[in-house]
């Protein structure tokens, strides 16, 4: 993209970014991307934009000509491009087959206690982004459900579909949709048939996050909403909590669909649940008003909004946040906000955050690569060096 000369038609017309943003119908920050020659201006905003501009389209498509791709050489984050595949093959080889082999296995089933424990341990380990380690307990784990788990009711079937949940939420994060929603469907009817709310509702979050990871966001909002009020009679604070989980899942598939009427009331009831909800209650999601605050930053960014985005995420003690996975997500989002903003050393600044957290997090984000990479082609020359070393510590980080 020709940006010096579109900065200029701009500028010509007496127009500010907000108002041109405004006049389109798009976000400020979308026209600061078209004017960094980040992206092209959609074919079908191009005759409003032209409008506003006062410029034929002849003369519009002089001015936006598309960015040219960085090639494989010259890209940041092409290593991690190269280094994933390799990396990633031995930790989705045994997950897809502990997934296929479930129900059917001939391995010695764990009693309810011993099942207890393991689901505990792996839970305790994705929510410190120990995903190696996880890698190589998830897939025993799940070959020792019991057999019987997906008709025995009570407290085996909730604790299968806890153990499958986070099966679904491993896979999704080392890219992996196919096993991700069979662990998502199979927690689902294990759950069914536990017969608890919570555990229901709570597997529900597993199948709504599958959704949006395919892209379908407004069907996942829609199940988010149905779930959510198929608990809302419930008063336990165990199935409030779940429910609040659920219902902020909602809000960030309807963020995905750009609904940000149903993602604000989503968020505002999930928040008022958080108010009565003591804080030691999480639902197995970590569910809070820290997590709620968490949640509004991550929806004002995937919004475009990257001022509120910022704005909030000050307000939040980060000491409130027990969860390192959550304390890398608030770190990634607020690079995630100064990378809208064109403030590129800050976007970087967070990033070495996120990595002094949690790096194996950092490693599963796609983000993250893709954060990296408009550093690196965006940014000025004098940060290029610097982009480059973070790209090779995330190919390092496992």
């Amino acid at each position: 993209m020709r940006r010096e000369e579109l900065v200029a038609a701009r500028e010509a017309a007496g127009l500010s970014q907000e108002a041109l943003a405004e006049a389109v119908g798009v976000y400020t920050s979308t026209v600061a991307r078209w004017e960094r020659g980040e992206v092209a201006p959609r074919a079908g905003l191009r005759a409003d934009l032209a409008a506003a501009l006062g410029v034929d389209l002849p003369a519009l498509a002089d001015l936006i000509t598309p960015p040219t791709p960085a090639t494989s050489a010259a890209s940041w984050s092409a290593v991690l491009a190269t280094a994933a595949p390799a990396e990633r093959a031995p930790i989705l080889a045994p997950l897809m087959a502990a997934l296929m082999d479930y129900r059917a296995t001939t391995h010695e089933p764990l009693d309810a206690d011993a099942l207890a424990a393991a689901v505990l341990a792996a839970r305790a380990d994705y929510q410190a982004t120990r995903y190696a380690a996880l890698s190589e307990r998830l897939p025993v784990l799940l070959l020792r459900l019991p057999m019987a788990t997906a008709v025995s009711g009570g407290r085996t079937s909730a604790l299968a579909a806890a153990a499958l949940m986070t099966a679904a939420g491993f896979a999704l994060k080392v890219g992996n949709t196919s096993a991700a929603t069979i662990a998502a469907d199979r927690a689902m009817l294990a759950a069914a048939a536990s017969g608890l709310p919570a555990a229901m509702g709570a597997s529900a979050r597993s199948v709504v996050h599958a959704l949006m990871r395919t892209g379908q966001h407004a069907a996942a909002a829609d199940l988010a909403m149905a779930q959510a009020r198929l608990l809302a009679g419930d008063r336990d604070a165990h199935t409030e909590a779940v429910r609040g989980a659920l219902l902020l899942r909602g809000a960030v598939a309807a963020a995905g669909a750009m609904d940000r009427d149903r993602s604000a009331d989503l968020v505002a009831e999930a928040d008022a649940i958080a108010a009565r909800v003591p804080a030691t209650v999480d639902g197995g999601a970590g569910f809070s008003s820290a997590n709620v605050a968490l949640h509004r930053v991550n929806l004002a960014v995937s919004l475009g909004d990257a001022g509120t985005a910022l704005a909030v995420a000050r307000t939040i003690d980060v000491d409130t946040i027990p969860l390192v996975e959550r304390r890398a997500a608030l770190a990634i989002d607020v690079a995630r906000a100064y990378t809208q903003w064109g403030r590129y050393e800050a976007a970087l600044d967070a990033l070495h955050l996120a990595m002094r957290i949690a790096p194996e997090e950092v490693r599963t984000r796609r983000a993250v690569a893709s954060m990296v990479d408009t550093l690196g082609r965006a940014g000025p020359p004098s940060l290029r060096p610097h982009v480059r070393a973070y790209a090779a510590r995330m190919a390092a980080a496992t």
